[in-house]
């Protein structure tokens, strides 16, 4: 009588399930050893796959003229009047020229009912130092301490020369006009997409469209992302799970309160906005609800109602006070910050601000300093002012786009030492990749870092805010994509 022999491939004794599970298991451990897992990944798995969410494009309207630059801010704050675009420099200019005696010039006095301006003090002090001593000085060099006070800062004319030098003249900003609209960094973001979303409202990504997107920063796909995405895929098809309950919209488990998206029917992490509303999901998707919320605008951010932000959970707002030209390098105030600053203020909400730098040596990022504290014109500020470093254009053919990791370093650095002269605390803003690739973040540790990181569930680095989306939709912003961000400040 044969005796029937139980083999490995026995379909009775269950064992080809352990030889699957023998064989999986070893492709994970021959995976996890192998260099460059996550290129490999790249190249085998094209991101066709890759599927985002849209931001509507906003387009902008052809009226950016500079608004009035009365003081924006409640006169029960005692904050002073701003730069007033009028015509009164060059005049003021000429009565300098032909003024009466040389020696009691360099003397004026600001009037006593009006706060004194820091920036202005600044700039007196490094435009006459080299000819203190002499006497007989040009007309030209004893006119800078005949400055106006505060409440006569004016901007130059759109035909006017842009001014590099701090010491030459108070009037860096530049009105904007359609050309130097176009030299706006910021308008990258904004530029329309061929790029069709599908009936969910998701758009599928070519390896082209991918690439320039990373490069642009329209999304911050990191080593750890693309190792996490690849792993997860890899297990999730070798042990394919048992099929769950759809859950769409809320729902609370175990005391814990999570949103399950009603397209895909998946949990929701990150920053979010829902029914006009934002929100953070941890990494589980648990909703966490002592969280401080805020938004960052721009002139990109028009007819913006202030209440609805911050009915919607908004406690701050990080403004854009200008931006350098990346072609010509001329100084351009935001046509939307004193109307934005003015509105945010008197809805209650906490303020900061940042200018978008093309700064190519640290002369002209503290050239960005002191034009950020003279538009400010000693206002109180919630939050920091920003150096926002980035690529300008998609083609990274901006004045400031091929700088080393060294000098960029040293104009934020400049930035923010020059910044601290005039009474207010600096930061530096810029993304994950760009902190890790472009900036010495040594160097920048004794200043608020501001990271943008989207995708993610929680920034990937230390920072003291953090944007984690640029997708948000709120009714009281008309534009779609609005930057939302976190705040462990308080």
């Amino acid at each position: 009588m044969k005796r029937k022999i139980s083999t490995l491939f026995s379909r009775k004794s269950g064992r080809g399930r352990d030889l699957g599970q023998c064989v999986a298991a070893l492709v994970i451990a021959l995976t996890l050893t192998v260099t460059g897992a996550a290129g490999y990944a790249a190249s085998i798995f094209e991101p066709q796959a890759l599927l985002v969410e849209p931001a509507a494009v906003y387009q902008e309207e052809e009226d950016t003229a500079v608004p009035s630059q009365k003081a924006p801010a409640a006169p029960s704050e005692g904050e002073t009047e701003t730069v007033e675009a009028e015509t009164a420099a060059p005049e003021q200019a000429e009565e300098a020229e032909t003024a009466a005696e040389p020696a009691e010039q360099p003397e004026p006095v600001q009037p006593e009912a009006a706060q004194p301006a820091q920036p202005e003090t600044g700039v007196v002090t490094e435009a006459a130092a080299p000819e203190e001593t002499a006497e007989s000085a040009a007309p030209e060099a004893q006119a800078e301490p005949q400055q106006p006070a505060a409440e006569e800062n004016s901007l130059p004319s759109a035909d006017e020369p842009a001014l590099y030098t701090v010491s030459e003249s108070e009037a860096v900003w530049q009105e904007m006009t359609d050309a130097l609209a176009a030299e706006d960094p910021l308008a990258a973001r904004y530029e329309a997409t061929t790029i069709t979303p599908d009936a969910n409202g998701q758009i599928t990504l070519t390896p082209e469209q991918f690439s320039l997107m990373l490069e642009n920063q329209s999304i911050d796909w990191d080593q750890e992302n693309c190792l996490t995405w690849f792993f997860n895929w890899l297990f999730n098809w070798l042990f394919p799970q048992k099929e769950t309950p759809s859950y769409s919209g809320w729902r609370t488990e175990g005391g814990k309160t999570y949103y399950y998206d009603p397209t895909t029917h998946e949990r929701l992490t990150g920053l979010q906005t829902i029914d006009d509303k934002i929100y953070y999901f941890d990494a589980n998707g648990v909703r966490q609800d002592n969280v401080t919320f805020g938004i960052d605008v721009s002139r990109y951010q028009q007819n913006v109602n202030w209440k609805k932000v911050k009915a919607a959970g908004a406690s701050f707002v990080i403004i854009r006070i200008g931006y350098r030209g990346y072609g010509s390098g001329a100084l351009v105030l935001d046509s939307m910050f004193e109307s934005h600053f003015a509105g945010a203020k008197a809805a209650g909400l906490k303020v900061g601000v940042y200018i978008f730098s093309q700064a190519i040596n640290e002369e002209e990022a503290r050239e960005e300093a002191f034009a950020c504290a003279y538009v400010l014109n000693g206002r109180s500020l919630d939050y920091p002012v920003y150096f926002d470093s980035e690529y300008s254009t998609s083609s990274h053919t901006g004045r400031a786009d091929n700088l080393s990791k060294a000098q960029r370093t040293a104009c934020a650095v400049a930035f923010c030492e020059e910044l601290k002269k005039y009474g207010y605390e600096p930061g530096v803003y810029a993304s994950t990749s760009w902190f890790q690739n472009h900036l010495n973040l040594s160097e920048l540790k004794g200043y608020r870092i501001w990271n943008a990181h989207y995708g993610v569930s929680a920034p990937s680095m230390a920072c003291d805010m953090w944007q984690g989306s640029c997708t948000g939709t709120l009714s009281g912003v008309s534009s779609s994509g609005v930057d939302l961000n976190i705040s462990y400040m308080g």
